[in-house]
């Protein structure tokens, strides 16, 4: 289930080399699987944590 959810987070982390959690409700790619709401249903209670990873992770 999180997998096919990665596939989203490239393109926005090409573009921009961040991701944030505004993200998930302007994005169209993430508005279009629904948003914020929906994400947070999937990674339950990781979704800021993975955030922060994400981030780190680029800018190392």
């Amino acid at each position: 289930m999180y997998s096919s959810w990665f596939q989203f987070f490239k393109p926005i982390l090409i573009e921009n080399l961040t991701i944030d959690k505004e993200d998930f409700e302007y994005m169209p790619i993430f508005e279009r699987v629904g948003g914020l709401a929906k994400a947070r249903k999937i990674f339950k209670n990781k979704l800021d944590e993975l955030i922060i990873k994400l981030n780190a992770m680029i800018a190392a």
